[in-house]
Formats: C-alpha cells, structure tokens, sequence
C-alpha cells in the first residue's frame, strides 16, 4: 500500500485515524475477501510517498517484507 499520509496519522491516537492503524481502513475490503475464502497476508505501507518519498529505502523494505512472506530471496 502507498500512502501519503505518515505513519503517525494510523498510528497516533491523536491524529486522524485515531490509533487504529492502516489495516482498519481495509477492515471491511479484508472481510469481503475473507467471506470468500481468502486470508489476509501481513500489510506492507509505504508513507509519505509524495511528500518525503525515499523509494531505494522502500524497494529495500519491500524486498525484505516478500522475502518473510512468501520465503524468496
């Protein structure tokens, strides 16, 4: 997922998504696909993509969350 807002805004209880997290703004998409016999897979976020973005840093991250999930290299 890519998003630009920070982290801080899913995750600061104070700001706009009020500490509940990226994975409650899919809450309902996660539902629907899991009514279909599917399950969830650990979420990867990028933030702040437009405003501070630092995709070398992100691709890193991105390669590192593939090779946990589904045990590539």
């Amino acid at each position: 997922l890519t998003w630009n807002a920070p982290l801080q805004a899913f995750e600061d209880p104070s700001d706009f998504f009020e500490g509940k997290g990226v994975d409650a703004v899919y809450f309902p998409f996660h539902k629907a696909n899991e009514f279909l016999g599917m399950s969830g897979l650990p979420t990867f976020l990028c933030n702040d993509v437009m405003k501070v973005p630092n995709v070398e840093r992100d691709v890193e991250r991105y390669e590192q969350h593939l090779a946990k999930v589904f045990g590539v290299n």
